[in-house]
């Protein structure tokens, strides 16, 4: 049970906060890019089965200075979405980056950073 001195407190508290409060919903939560693709990321992170050679599109990232998934599909003559799982554990495991504030999509640019 509170006790009484405690409810005002609370209640002024929550006042003030009530007064510059946002609030934001999960769906404005999760439709923040950053959010979606930490969760792409995730869930590919974890994978063991390589559709395209992992090492062979991290070359070619590396020496093309950046790529799509619609260009490395192309240059691998793959399907867009099995590069993408491939991409993705990549991200994941820190070899190529990628924007994480921007929407992730198959246009996106993909890179190798400066110590890879």
């Amino acid at each position: 049970m509170i006790s009484s001195s405690v409810l005002p407190l609370k209640k002024r508290r929550l006042k003030c906060w009530a007064k510059g409060a946002n609030l934001v919903t999960d769906h404005q939560i999760s439709s923040i890019p950053k959010l979606r693709n930490l969760k792409l990321i995730n869930r590919y992170a974890g994978l063991y089965t390589e559709a395209v050679s992992r090492k062979k599109i991290h070359e070619l990232i590396k020496k093309s200075h950046g790529l799509t998934i619609a260009d490395i599909s192309e240059l691998c003559g793959a399907d867009s979405a099995e590069v993408l799982v491939d991409v993705m554990w990549l991200v994941a495991s820190g070899k190529v980056l990628i924007n994480i504030d921007e929407t992730f999509g198959y246009e996106s640019l993909i890179w190798v950073g400066g110590g890879q």
